[in-house]
């Protein structure tokens, strides 16, 4: 029997959740949801997985074979997950990392080569 790969849902303080299907963060809540998401959450329909913006990343670097690094830091009283990775950075990346909800870094490893630090809120 073949697995298939759907939204995940969740209920929370007796409210729906939609989370994503790579970390479980919390990405709509109830109120948010569409006719397609509330007919899912009961049940009565499948809907494709959905990713944040931080799990598209990782995916779509994984599917290339890039290698890339996560940590947790913090900068000016705000918690991020960083995603570091190398050039080359193809199409499928830098459509995510040139979103307006990541903060992006360049910078250049002690051996000179070129690096970009994706910061994520947490």
């Amino acid at each position: 029997m073949e697995k298939i790969e759907k939204a995940q849902f969740r209920y929370n303080g007796g409210r729906g959740a939609l989370l994503c299907s790579g970390c479980k963060k919390i990405m709509k809540t109830g109120d948010e949801f569409t006719e397609e998401e509330i007919e899912a959450i009961k049940g009565y329909s499948i809907i494709p997985p959905v990713y944040c913006l931080k799990c598209q990343l990782v995916n779509a670097l994984n599917a290339i074979g890039k290698d890339w690094a996560e940590k947790t830091e913090v900068r000016d009283d705000i918690k991020y997950k960083v995603i570091s990775f190398e050039p080359p950075f193809p199409q499928e990346v830098m459509d995510i990392v040139t979103s307006k909800e990541v903060k992006v870094l360049g910078s250049l490893s002690p051996d000179g080569k070129q690096g970009i630090h994706v910061y994520f809120p947490m």
